[in-house]
Parts: C-alpha cells; structure tokens; sequence
C-alpha cells in the first residue's frame, strides 16, 4: 500500500481548508445532487470530481478541462451522504449485507 500521508497534509492545509470554504460559500452550503432532485440540504463536503489521488495537479483548481475542451467543475459541494453514495460507492459495498443476518423460517 502506498504511503497517502500527502493526502492528510493536503487536507489539513491552509489552502485546501480555505478553498473548501469558498466552494460551499459559492454554491451556498447546498448539496447539488439534491438540489437537482428538488431538495435543499446542507452541503459538508467539498468533492473533487477528479480524485486527489489520480488528479494531484488539480488538487486546488474549482474547473478543469474535459477531453472535448469543455470546462467543468471539478470542486462541487455535496452532502456527506450523497458524497458515499454517489461520489464513493466502493466505500459502500464494505457495508453490504453478503447473505441474511438470520434464516427466517415460515412453519
């Protein structure tokens, strides 16, 4: 396993820390995938929709540019449960219940 001690130093940053706060100022402490769905929750999450750890050049940037020259964002503020569910769905899969808790029986 890689040493990933960066990643905690990135996000203990002082630059990480205030650019987060832009970021959900920005988008005004909303979870975006829930205001799509028509739903107002408080935002705790910073996402990098291109991950720190395969996109270390874009750690601080709010946008990118896609393969087709689009520019998109790649810092979006999310709930913490739509950032497992959504944004980490392999962090999930650990909890997933792989066969019955118990045998339930209908006599």
């Amino acid at each position: 396993m890689q040493n990933d001690s960066w990643v905690i130093d990135f996000y203990n940053s002082k630059e990480w820390r205030r650019l987060r706060r832009e970021v959900l100022k920005d988008d005004k402490n909303e979870c975006l995938l829930c205001k799509m769905r028509g739903f107002h929750i408080r935002a705790t999450v910073c996402h990098h929709v291109n991950h720190l750890r395969k996109h270390p050049e874009l750690a601080l940037e709010k946008f990118y540019v896609d393969d087709d020259g689009n520019i998109k964002r790649n810092l979006v503020s999310r709930c913490k449960n739509c950032h497992e569910v959504y944004d980490h769905p392999e962090r999930m899969r650990k909890y997933e219940i792989k066969e019955p808790l118990n045998l339930e029986r209908w006599d």
